[in-house]
């Protein structure tokens, strides 16, 4: 029997929010460039045909999920805010930035503190909500965005061809703009009032 809380829409924002933490991730390791164009590109497509079928699908509808019909999510959630701290503390120790590095451990202690007594999960709940609006914005930031991380492919490689003299940091670029993209759609899913 199919489980109703994991409905097409449901399984389209969690690809939305999940493909560029994984592009983002890919392309922190991706040095050639064809590699790179390949992750983009994929990345780019699977985003694209998932803010359409979204839209589609949700238009009119006015969907609403909330975190309690999805107990793994936290787990998610943490995991996902512990690496995000961890890479903080690894750049603060790489380029000797000491307040970067007290933050991001008071961070992290905060994230542990909260998860392991239990605090975290009391009261708080995240609601996933599609209406017209955050749909116009998820064709926005999944098309236009997929499209300028594309554009951004031949771009960056004529700029480094162009400017030998500075450090070639296209991947760092690019897990940036991924990131940025996830972000986006989270703020997009995320119930505002």
């Amino acid at each position: 029997m199919k489980n109703p809380m994991y409905t097409p829409e449901l399984l389209t924002i969690f690809l939305l929010l999940v493909v560029p933490l994984a592009a983002a991730v890919l392309l922190a390791v991706c040095r050639p460039h064809i590699l790179r164009s390949i992750v983009v590109t994929a990345a780019a497509v699977v985003l694209i045909g998932a803010s359409i079928f979204l839209a589609v699908t949700a238009w009119g509808t006015g969907i609403s999920v909330a975190t309690a019909s999805i107990p793994w999510i936290w787990t998610v959630l943490f995991i996902v805010e512990l690496i995000i701290a961890a890479i903080i503390v690894g750049l603060a120790i790489r380029y000797k930035k000491p307040l970067a590095l007290i933050l991001a451990l008071i961070q992290a202690g905060l994230l542990i503190f909260l998860e392991v007594s239990g605090i975290a999960a009391t009261g708080s709940e995240i609601t996933f909500t599609l209406n017209n609006l955050s749909l116009i914005m998820v064709l926005i930031i999944g098309i236009i965005g997929s499209l300028i991380c594309v554009y951004a492919l031949g771009y960056m490689k004529d700029y480094a061809a162009h400017n030998a003299n500075i450090k070639d940091r296209r991947c760092y670029f690019f897990v940036i703009l991924f990131l940025f993209l996830s972000a986006m759609f989270g703020m997009s899913f995320r119930q505002t009032s």
